[in-house]
């Protein structure tokens, strides 16, 4: 499927891209990060109009609702781009700002979508202090570890990997790279989509054969970058050797197994974590959510939603809701789903009344598809005719 819809995408025929990708969810076909990427490019190419619009923000949405946003970068960036293209500035600018991390892509594609409307001033703008702090860097006579780290991190966080290991490297020369905050800093580069497992793993020897065992934050960093980067049995071995587990150790490894589909290894994580009196917070609970929804698991879903406020006190937040109505929705519980959409506190938002409307076409109930489209014209202003018309043809 994937294949099919870049090919099409690639080929200058987006229509036929997005002919494909409706299909595929049609039969129930689960999503990667690699089919949002060619639907959104399939997207770009094509001309703005309403319902491409209409489009656009669905794939977004569920983009959201898969996990991907708004950590993952190149799909971040890959709508940061189409709606630059379309002159949608405030859509992709809120995204922008949101992103976790940005690479190149990213920031060209604020450039771009700042040039097409005549203001190339305020995309330089975005560089400008950045620019200006590696100006300073470079100037300095004598760099200590602290201004070293804090550039290496300003890149890391920026989406600038090959920058941030850039500099990495350069501080091998003065011996300074033991300081965790560094590695840390360095690790997350190579998490990101535009940084390197074999370099993560590089990282990782160093800190080995120099005597340096991984504990702590660091060893957090190390599951970390091995979980997003699919190797999750690397991953494995860096937490059975730690001596000290944190919850932010727990679950970074239950994280590295949710996202990859392991679910009953997640759960038996979790109860690992319980019996060492280990509580599971509120990140914790997010995983083992999305892991449920992914797995289409009702029921464990349900226990662990009830488990985190009765159990924990844990107060559910957005990103919990948003896992509850996509397992409802997926597994037909349209009416359960739409009444947690309604009782949201504070009101739901566009990713899930998105979610219901895509389950509601899922399972071909109109009824709730109306429903929600009213809901989502509630959260998006503007584009009420547009969610009615999308509703009605939902199961024609």
């Amino acid at each position: 499927w994937n294949a099919m819809i870049s090919a099409y995408a690639q080929n200058q025929r987006g229509s036929q891209a997005i002919d494909l990708f409706r299909r595929m969810d049609h039969e129930g076909m689960d999503f990667t990060a690699i089919t949002f990427v060619s639907v959104i490019d399939a997207c770009a190419k094509e001309k703005l109009s309403a319902s491409r619009e209409l489009l656009a923000r669905q794939i977004h949405a569920r983009a959201a609702q898969r996990g991907l946003l708004p950590g993952d970068v190149i799909v971040g960036s890959a709508l940061v781009n189409m709606y630059g293209k379309w002159g949608m500035i405030r859509d992709a600018q809120a995204l922008f700002d949101l992103m976790e991390r940005r690479n190149c892509f990213t920031w060209s594609g604020m450039i771009a979508a700042y040039a097409q409307i005549g203001q190339p001033r305020r995309a330089l703008e975005l560089f400008r202090s950045m620019d200006l702090a590696r100006e300073i860097f470079e100037r300095m006579p004598r760099k200590s570890v602290v201004t070293w780290t804090s550039m290496l991190s300003a890149y890391a966080r920026n989406g600038h990997s090959a920058q941030a290991l850039e500099l990495f490297h350069r501080m091998e020369g003065f011996e300074l790279q033991s300081h965790p905050v560094t590695i840390i800093s360095a690790l997350d580069a190579c998490a990101d989509g535009a940084g390197s497992l074999k370099e993560g793993r590089r990282i990782h020897q160093q800190l080995l054969q120099s005597g340096i065992k991984p504990d702590g934050a660091v060893a957090n960093a190390v599951i970390s970058m091995y979980g997003k980067s699919g190797s999750v049995s690397e991953a494995w071995e860096v937490f059975a050797a730690m001596t000290d587990r944190s919850v932010v150790s727990w679950t970074s490894i239950l994280a590295a197994f949710a996202e990859h589909q392991s679910i009953d290894e997640a759960f038996a994580i979790q109860r690992m974590m319980c019996q060492e009196g280990m509580d599971p917070d509120d990140v914790t609970f997010i995983s083992l959510l999305f892991a449920c929804s992914h797995a289409g698991k009702l029921e464990q879903g349900r226990e662990v939603f009830l488990a985190m406020v009765a159990d924990f006190d844990t107060r559910p937040m957005v990103e919990h809701y948003r896992c509850m109505v996509d397992l409802l929705a997926r597994t037909g519980r349209l009416a359960e789903a739409e009444e947690l959409v309604r009782r949201m506190p504070g009101g739901a938002d566009l990713v899930c009344w998105s979610t219901l409307l895509n389950g509601c076409k899922l399972h071909d109930n109109e009824e709730h598809a109306k429903r929600a489209a009213d809901g989502l014209s509630v959260a998006t202003p503007g584009s009420s005719g547009a969610f009615v018309l999308l509703a009605q043809s939902l199961c024609a």
